[in-house]
């Protein structure tokens, strides 16, 4: 029994094997005819890479740096203000905001003043939030919304 089985697995995987010869043969015919008829040109040309051209990046400068981070300062005045606005906020509270505040005021100046290349009416903006942050601070510092 095992020998018939084996026997007509012979039979079938030689005929499978056949008609993927022939199907092969009729693959190749129809591709070389295809090419004959293309032309060997046409061939040449479609195979041929075409340089792909670099990837352009612009880098953020210095000066949209100095933009975001004045921004942010303004945004955080904006909240100072507001807390010192609401009367069930305690100045304990907005200390820390205070804090940061005068943080991020003072590396905006340092920035502001070591580049060189920025637009003047932005260094202008920058600076002045900056000082007006850090005026800000010292009022806190010294009691003045008590």
């Amino acid at each position: 029994m095992i020998n018939k089985v084996t026997q007509s697995t012979h039979f079938f995987a030689a005929k499978i094997e056949n008609q993927n010869s022939k199907s092969n043969d009729l693959f190749k015919q129809t591709l070389d005819k295809a090419l004959d008829s293309q032309g060997a040109s046409k061939m040449q040309t479609t195979s041929s890479l075409s340089e792909i051209p670099p990837t352009q990046y612009t880098m953020a400068g210095p000066s949209s740096s100095i933009e975001d981070k004045t921004d942010k300062l303004i945004n955080m005045l904006d909240y100072y203000s507001t807390q010192l606005q609401s009367p069930e906020t305690s100045l304990k509270t907005i200390e820390p905001v205070l804090e940061e505040i005068k943080t991020s005021a003072g590396k905006l100046l340092k920035e502001t003043e070591s580049a060189p290349d920025t637009n003047d009416e932005l260094k202008k903006i920058a600076m002045e939030c900056a000082i007006t942050a850090n005026n800000e601070y010292v009022k806190f510092q010294r009691g003045d919304y008590i």
